[in-house]
C-alpha cells in the first residue's frame, strides 16, 4: 500500500501533529501564546466548557471557508466556459450538469468543480481533451491531465478566468448519471442529520491538507466522507468531532465491520455480506445508500494511513480540550487538527456569524438501546456504535462504548469527553456567560 509511512500521517516537517510529539511542539501550535487562527471569534470563546469553545470555532471555520461572491462568480464562469467548449467540439445536443461539492454546497476552498458531460459521443474524452490541449497553450487553462483507464474516466484541469481572478480545479466526466443523483439524494440526508455538514466541512479541509482527499490516490473522496460523517452524527459539534476522530481512528473494525446509512444506520458483518477483500481486508466498507451493490469505500486504500492521522490528530485534540484554565488567555482548539494554511489565511471572516446548525428529528422508536445499532437478521451477535463485533454470551461484562440518543431539536448536548468538564446545553452557538 503506498504512502504508509509516518510522513504522510505528519512528520516534523509539515507542520501536522506527528504520532508523537513533545509537549513543547503542541503548545508551540496551539498554546495561549500562539497566534489565533482567522476563523476565531473572541466573543464565541467560553473558557468555562472547552466544548462549547470547540463546537462554535467548528461553526465560525465553516463561516471563514463558506465561498464568497466572487469565488460563486468564477464558478459560473468555469461552468460557462465548459458548456461553451462542448457544445463547440461535441454538438449542440450535450448538457453540461454540475454535481458534487457544488451540487451539495460542502465547498472549501480547496473544492474542485465537478461537471459531467451527458449526451456526448462515445470519444468524448478524446475530442475534448484534444482541444483543451491546444486551449492550454494559450493560457485559457493549466494542469491538464486525461484519466482515461479509470473505471469512470475523467478530464482535471485548472480553468484561469480572464481578468486574473482566482484559478479553479475541474474534473470532468462523461454520461455518467450516478453524481447527479447521488449529489440531490445527499442533500435530502444531509438536510436530515445537519451536524453532520460542519463535521463534513472541517473534515474535507483536513483531508486536503494531507492530500488525503482524492479517490483515485486512494484517499477519501468527498462522497465517501460524506457517509462517514453521517454515520457518526452525535451531539455538540466539538464532541462530534472527537467522535468521528476516534471512530475511524481506533475505535472501527474495520477488518470485519462495513457501514450503511440507511434505515438511520447500521453495522454490518463485511464477510457475510461479500465485502471483505483478501488482499486488502483493512479497507473501509461503505454501503452506497442509493445502489447497495456498490462499495463507496473499496478505492481509499490509504485509509490504513488516513485512519492513523485521524488516530493521532484525536489524542492531540484530546490533550488540548484538557489541559486548560478558566483564566488563561483566548486559544483555539480546532487550530490542533486544521493547520492555518494558505488557503485559510487569505480569506476573511464575516463580520457576523452566517453557519447556523439546523433541526434535525430522530423519533423515539429511533432511540432504542442508546443508540446501538444491531446487525441484520443476527440473534446471536451485535454491532456496538463504534463498529466492534462482540458476541453477547462471550462479553456480557464488557464496558462497550454507547451513543446517547439524539436530541429531537437544535438544542444539542456536550457529550462530556473530556474528564473534568461537565455536560451543558448547547445552541448552534454558545456566547460565553
Amino acid at each position: 500500500m503506498s504512502g504508509d509511512s509516518d510522513d504522510d500521517v505528519g512528520g516534523d516537517g509539515d507542520g501536522y501533529i506527528p504520532l508523537e510529539s513533545s509537549d513543547e511542539e503542541e503548545e508551540d501550535e496551539t498554546g495561549a501564546g500562539a497566534v489565533l487562527p482567522p476563523w476565531f471569534r473572541h466573543e464565541h470563546w467560553c473558557p468555562e466548557n472547552v466544548l462549547v469553545t470547540l463546537h462554535n470555532e467548528i461553526l465560525d471555520f465553516c463561516d471563514l471557508v463558506k465561498p464568497t461572491k466572487a469565488e460563486h462568480e468564477d464558478a459560473e464562469r468555469a461552468l460557462n466556459f465548459v458548456t461553451q467548449v462542448a457544445e463547440q467540439v461535441l454538438g449542440n445536443g450535450v448538457a453540461v450538469h454540475v454535481f458534487g461539492s457544488h451540487l451539495t454546497k460542502l465547498l472549501v476552498p480547496s473544492s474542485d468543480l465537478d461537471l459531467v458531460i451527458m449526451n456526448a459521443p462515445s470519444n468524448a474524452i478524446h475530442l475534448l481533451s484534444r482541444d483543451l490541449r491546444r486551449r492550454s497553450n494559450t493560457g485559457e487553462i493549466e494542469s491538464l491531465e486525461v484519466i482515461g483507464k479509470a473505471k469512470v474516466p475523467i478530464i482535471k484541469f485548472v480553468y484561469v478566468p480572464p481578468g486574473g481572478t482566482a484559478k479553479l480545479n475541474c474534473d470532468i466526466c462523461f454520461n455518467q448519471t450516478s453524481g447527479i443523483n447521488t449529489g440531490r439524494q445527499t442533500v435530502a440526508l444531509l438536510s436530515e442529520y445537519e451536524p453532520a455538514r460542519p463535521l463534513a466541512l472541517v473534515m474535507k479541509h483536513y483531508l486536503a491538507q494531507r492530500k488525503h482527499n482524492e479517490t483515485y490516490q486512494g484517499g477519501v473522496g468527498s462522497f465517501l466522507l460524506q457517509l462517514m460523517a453521517i454515520s457518526s452524527v452525535q451531539y455538540n459539534l466539538g464532541s462530534l468531532l472527537l467522535h468521528f476522530l476516534h471512530m475511524f481512528g481506533e475505535g472501527f473494525n474495520y477488518e470485519e465491520v462495513g457501514i450503511s446509512v440507511q434505515d438511520k444506520g447500521y453495522f454490518f458483518r463485511k464477510d457475510q455480506l461479500g465485502r471483505t477483500d483478501a488482499l486488502r481486508p483493512w479497507l473501509l466498507s461503505m454501503e452506497n445508500p442509493w445502489e447497495t451493490n456498490l462499495d463507496v469505500g473499496k478505492n481509499s486504500y490509504q485509509i490504513q494511513t488516513i485512519s492513523q492521522s485521524f488516530e493521532s490528530n484525536h489524542m492531540a485534540l484530546q490533550k488540548a480540550l484538557a489541559d486548560r484554565n478558566p483564566n488563561q488567555t483566548p486559544r483555539s482548539y480546532l487550530a490542533t487538527v486544521i493547520k492555518v494554511d494558505e488557503s485559510l489565511a487569505s480569506r476573511a471572516l464575516p463580520a457576523y456569524p452566517l453557519f447556523r446548525a439546523q433541526e434535525f428529528n430522530v423519533h423515539a422508536e429511533e432511540q432504542q438501546a442508546h443508540g446501538k445499532r444491531r446487525r441484520r437478521d443476527s440473534s446471536d451477535e451485535e454491532v456496538s456504535d463504534t463498529g466492534s463485533l462482540r458476541h453477547r454470551s462471550d462479553r456480557k461484562g464488557s464496558s462497550a462504548h454507547q451513543t446517547q440518543p439524539r436530541h429531537r431539536s437544535a438544542v444539542v448536548q456536550s457529550a462530556g469527553a473530556v474528564p473534568g468538564h461537565g455536560a451543558g446545553h448547547v445552541r448552534s452557538r454558545v456566547l460565553p456567560r
